[in-house]
């Protein structure tokens, strides 16, 4: 978990977007991606906060537990 987290605070300075997160346990079909086009917006010592890009219905995020992140592609 602990590389994650780097990786995650390393995404939240550079402020890249990210493709496609996949979670586990979700109610999306396999191989579905959960968020899609999201920044990382904060990331706390267990969970990171996920900014929806060019939201038109204003800003939508989403907070997932770091140990729940199955993959991160950007």
């Amino acid at each position: 978990m602990l590389k994650m987290r780097a990786a995650l605070v390393g995404m939240m300075h550079s402020k890249t977007v990210l493709s496609s997160v996949y979670i586990l346990n979700t109610q999306n079909g396999e191989g579905e991606p959960d968020l899609i086009g999201v920044t990382v917006g904060q990331v706390g010592a267990d969970f990171v906060v996920f900014n929806q890009v060019g939201s038109s219905a204003g800003n939508l995020t989403c907070m997932v537990p770091i140990s729940k992140i199955n993959a991160i592609e950007y």
